[in-house]
């Protein structure tokens, strides 16, 4: 399903650059890219070409039963070359493969590659050995997680889940008496998207906290029992991994003795890999022909360096370089035996970003126990949370095969390391030394100037000809993204009319979590809501939700959009899922079974979208690839605010991502006042290409058969304007505008005053356009003057009869909008001699209700051209208010002469 979302591999090189590899491997290496395929279209051989070969022409053959792959195909020394085959040429099962080496044409080395290829498993976890990361669910996966002791504590997954914790390792021991126990947070962590490291020491290799050991048990008990346990959870949805010996020098077990565990593990269950953790890292490789994961825990504070755990890594990484991934441990725990105290939030975040930096592609912190047990200090534990965040975000950079410039840095006991993924140089820098420092780094080969971001900070510093300069706290890190060329997006684009921020939840401000909503939990405290660095329909990020439970999900409220009354809007969203198996254990009792009801394993899960209220909601299911997901509806605005939230809201159990989240006005509506008649001309447009618009203007529901707008139509009197788009049989918008016409509509008006280019209504024919304001002061049509009065003169077309004015005022006090302290208005025939109308006064009351007033003026039959109309402003807010001596608004909307 998700087959062709792997990053894709490119090995450009930048014009000018020298780039190599960050290791001096002095061996040829060839490998399996992945430790076995499935249902990938291709196959990939890695090849490793010492370094000190770069001056010699290499070149090599690969062959497949007797049949040459390749032959005298190049490759480059110090780099990764890829080369990559159809799948469809390799049968199910092992694959040997003989890759020759040759040095000018000299064959000088030969090596056996097995390429592996299985049925397709759901739960299925391969071993991408260039990266050293693994591929979960058909996507990248950076395991950062903890151990933790057994009975799993009630609650603690979904407190750390919602942290960006993504695996535990609960130690155990394996008892029919605490199966129920086992399967309970199995379930759980499948339900919150974690996967769980599994712990098999009491029957395999011994060791661990609380673990027992298998010793006790004669060789058939051991062999029934763990069988009966692979066989129990090796398709559970929740299973990353088999952990199998706990430190096995410090526990006197051999390799040897592990033999049995390793192999039946691989003859029951060949697609999760098998983990190891040594305190003798330099003996790890005898045990290399039983693991798959190579672990080491140097707990180094408060008796030893922080940059040991650094050099553990680089030591293992050189060790099994394109055989097997490592992960480190870093100690989270202190305070009794050999440790007098736990480590610092900034001495965890520095020995983690060591072992980054030196290839470690696995996090499993010793030892979680919430919520201030281990580590004691919730503030270090928190900074861990901030770093699980972090990798999560640069998982597909460390996925990237492209080779990295060299990059160095001024102080030597500042470590580095480059990535590059497309267009872009990902450098991680750790300050191994707890004092601040200022540093200069530099990218050889880059002739870039221009800006550097500097991730999870929200700042840039500025990089010269490939130079920057920084500055690096104690125990400090930073993470420079170079952005050398921008990359087009080839997925679908954003709307043109588009009324929502961040539609592709690129804002990466507040790390990890969407920037322009509120979250509001539905049931489940375990339930997610994370941007997603891998997988995007169209850019650079998603947003990946899992809910644990039906209803059990999160809504997200977005960020309040306003919105014109009377027309309709389209909601969109792009949207993918996992189904229902990957994300629980689906089983069902005799009568689900009878009758086919109930869920099933591959249901996808259901979300809603809203525009606010029941009847402007709809809900949709998703499957494993992208669609887009849409509807229209009329929203209904907030009572005094012509505002709408929308929402996307995971209902279903599962996980699923949404990209492209959009709103826009399904049609429009523009007028224009033909000044030589008073009479208003209408277009009507809308978004749906290849819709019809039929429109009606006595406010009756627009259907088929109505009038089929064609082109600009006049208004001649005032008229209810409904209109509606049409795609074939389905409505796919909807207007609904009152338009007045009247004796003062597009006529010219004099200003004495200014209105405030905030609030200007459409500027000089803002009064007079035959629109209505609403309730909101910020629609747009509303006329604001702050501090000063209304003081105008408008012209008819000539002496009319005139029985009545009408005057629009805005009341809301709490916005610091007065009534104004009097209205006078007075008319003349012949623009010299007034008369007055009426004069009318306002005092101020403190209870008044917010909303519109309309001030009708009995004009009498007078035959005028010209009104002289002035609204006294308040001037300023009064005492008591919150404002008190700041200036007062008058806001004001269309006049209406009849």
């Amino acid at each position: 399903m998700f087959k062709n979302l792997i990053l894709k591999i490119s090995l450009t090189f930048l014009a000018s650059g020298v780039y190599c590899i960050s290791v001096a491997q002095a061996d040829y290496i060839a490998a399996s890219r992945f430790d076995y395929y499935t249902d990938e279209d291709h196959c990939e051989v890695a090849v490793w070409i010492p370094t000190g070969k770069a001056g010699t022409s290499t070149t090599l053959d690969i062959v497949f039963e007797y049949k040459h792959l390749l032959r005298g195909a190049e490759a480059i020394a110090g780099q990764y070359n890829l080369y990559s085959f159809p799948a469809d040429s390799f049968h199910t099962g092992y694959n040997e493969l003989t890759v020759s080496f040759y040095e000018n044409g000299k064959w000088v080395y030969s090596e056996k590659v097995d390429v592996v290829f299985r049925e397709d498993r759901y739960n299925a976890v391969k071993i991408d050995r260039l990266s050293g990361g693994l591929i979960v669910e058909g996507l990248p996966f950076y395991p950062f997680g903890f151990y933790t002791y057994f009975p799993v504590q009630p609650g603690l997954a979904e407190e750390e889940v919602v942290k960006g914790f993504n695996m535990m390792s609960p130690y155990q021991k394996i008892e029919g008496k605490t199966l129920k126990d086992r399967k309970a947070y199995m379930d759980r962590c499948a339900a919150l998207g974690m996967k769980v490291n599994y712990n098999l020491l009491s029957l395999a290799g011994g060791g661990g906290v609380g673990s027992g050991h298998f010793e006790k048990f004669s060789r058939k008990k051991q062999e029934m029992t763990l069988r009966k346990e692979i066989e129990t959870f090796r398709d559970h949805p929740a299973l990353l991994s088999w952990y199998i010996s706990d430190e096995p020098v410090g526990q006197g077990v051999p390799p040897d003795s592990l033999e049995f565990a390793y192999s039946l593990i691989k003859e029951l269950d060949p697609y999760h890999p098998v983990t190891m953790v040594f305190m003798a890292p330099l003996l790890a490789d005898e045990y290399s022909h039983v693991m798959d994961i190579v672990m080491a825990d140097p707990y180094v504070i408060p008796n030893g360096k922080v940059a040991e755990v650094g050099d553990v890594a680089a030591m293992l990484y050189h060790t099994f370089f394109l055989r097997k991934p490592v992960w480190i441990v870093p100690q989270a725990f202190g305070g009794n035996e050999w440790w007098e105290r736990e480590p610092t939030r900034q001495e965890l975040r520095v020995m983690t970003y060591l072992a980054l930096v030196n290839h470690a592609t696995g996090i499993q912190y010793f030892i979680r126990l919430g919520l201030n047990s281990f580590p004691k200090s919730t503030t270090a534990w928190a900074e861990c949370g901030s770093m699980a965040l972090e990798f999560a975000e640069i998982t597909p950079y460390l996925f990237s095969p492209d080779p990295v410039p060299d990059i160095k840095a001024s102080d030597e006991s500042i470590q580095m390391r480059g990535f590059h993924l497309n267009n872009s140089f990902l450098i991680v820098a750790v300050n191994a030394e707890n004092k601040p420092k200022q540093f200069e780094f530099s990218i050889k080969g880059l002739r870039y100037n221009g800006s550097v971001d500097i991730l999870f900070e929200d700042r840039q510093v500025q990089i010269i000809e490939g130079k920057a300069e920084d500055i690096i706290d104690a125990y400090g890190t930073r993470v420079y993204r170079v952005t050398y060329k921008m990359l087009m997006s080839n997925g679908p684009r954003i709307h043109p009319k588009n009324i929502l921020l961040d539609p592709s939840f690129e804002d990466i401000t507040s790390l990890g979590v969407p920037a322009s909503c509120y979250a509001h939990p539905m049931g489940d405290r375990g339930a997610t809501y994370f941007t997603d660095s891998r997988i995007a329909a169209r850019s650079g990020h998603s947003l990946r939700m899992t809910a644990p439970d039906y209803d059990g999900g999160t809504r997200l409220s977005f960020q309040r959009t306003r919105i014109e009354p009377g027309q309709s809007y389209t909601l969109s969203v792009q949207a993918m899922a996992l189904p229902l198996k990957y994300r629980a254990v689906v089983k069902k009792g005799f009568f689900g079974r009878l009758c086919g009801c109930g869920e099933n394993e591959d249901d996808y899960p259901m979300f809603s979208m809203s525009l606010g209220g029941e009847d402007c909601k709809e809900k949709f299911v998703t499957d494993g690839e992208w669609h887009e997901y849409s509807f229209s509806c009329m929203p209904v605005s907030a009572e005094g605010e012509d505002l709408v939230n929308p929402t996307l809201t995971m209902l279903g159990k599962g996980t699923a991502w949404f990209d492209l989240l959009q709103m826009y006005a399904d049609m429009e509506i523009r007028s224009f006042v033909n000044r030589d008649n008073n009479n208003i001309m209408v277009r009507l447009t809308t978004v749906h290409s290849g819709a019809e618009i039929r429109y009606t203007l006595d406010g009756s529901e627009p259907g088929r058969s109505s009038t089929l707008f064609k082109g600009n139509f006049s208004i001649q009197k005032s008229a209810n304007v409904r209109a509606a788009a049409f795609l074939g049989d389905r409505q796919v918008g909807s207007l609904n505008r009152y338009m007045v016409v009247d004796l003062a509509t597009g006529r010219y008006v004099e200003y004495r005053h200014k209105y405030s280019p905030k609030y200007n209504a459409g500027y000089d024919d803002g009064l007079v356009d035959g629109i209505l304001a609403g309730d909101d002061f910020k629609d747009g049509k509303w006329q604001g003057f702050e501090g000063d009065d209304l003081d105008i003169t408008l012209h008819l077309s000539d002496v009319l009869p005139v029985s009545r004015l009408t005057l629009r005022f805005l009341v809301d006090q709490a916005s610091w909008i007065f009534m104004p302290e009097f209205v006078k208005v007075s008319w003349s025939a012949n623009g010299v001699d007034y008369s007055p109308l009426e004069e009318l006064s306002f005092a101020i009351d403190e209870n008044i209700e917010p909303g519109i007033r309309e001030l009708v003026l009995d004009a009498g039959g007078i035959k005028a051209k010209y009104f002289r109309i002035t609204a006294k402003n308040i001037g300023v807010c009064p005492e008591g208010h919150p404002g008190a001596g700041g200036k007062t608004w008058l806001f004001t909307d269309e006049i209406i002469i009849e």
